[in-house]
């Protein structure tokens, strides 16, 4: 249900598949974080690597979260269009410097040590998940609720200090 739900997301942002990529991109390496907040919006920030080591950012965000609401009394629901439609839509150049330095982030992110979650800890919160595609090679890291210190570090130098998307603390989980 989770892969279904991240995808449709996906699909609403017109993000492109890493996974399926093949030759869209080229060889370029590909990077991407998606914040799936259940009660929030939510982001995909998307990072192309250049052939000179300069990148770029797709910084994409859905107006709405979690499932369409019911109509109020007399009303008409939004369509699926209308609720998942795009708030935010950003392209922004990086140097080759913060290029390595994010690409060092993620990195650190994959290598990550897996931290136990046992059978039954996972509460209703948000998924915090990191994707690449270098050299042909395809990678996942997905954190349920709490992310580790280096995800959740990458995940708001994304989002917020890179993509410039305002963050209330209460929209942080």
């Amino acid at each position: 249900d989770q892969a279904d739900w991240d995808t449709r997301n996906l699909k609403h942002m017109r993000a492109p598949s890493l996974y399926t990529c093949g030759q869209a991109f080229g060889t370029q390496p590909q990077y991407r974080f998606l914040w799936d907040r259940s009660l929030s919006e939510p982001i995909a920030v998307r990072l192309q690597v250049h052939p000179d080591g300069a990148g770029t950012l797709f910084v994409r965000e859905l107006a709405n979260g979690g499932m369409i609401p019911p109509p109020k009394l007399g009303g008409v629901a939004p369509t699926l269009d209308e609720w998942l439609a795009l708030k935010t839509d950003k392209r922004i150049d990086l140097s080759a410097d913060q290029t390595r330095h994010i690409t060092q982030l993620f990195h650190t992110v994959f290598h990550h040590p897996f931290d136990p979650n046992p059978i039954g800890s996972s509460m209703d919160g948000s998924d915090w998940i990191f994707e690449s595609r270098v050299e042909g090679l395809y990678r996942l890291r997905d954190f349920r609720n709490v992310p580790p210190q280096s995800a959740r570090a990458l995940g708001l130098l994304l989002v917020r200090d890179l993509g410039g998307i305002p963050l209330h603390p209460d929209a942080i989980y």
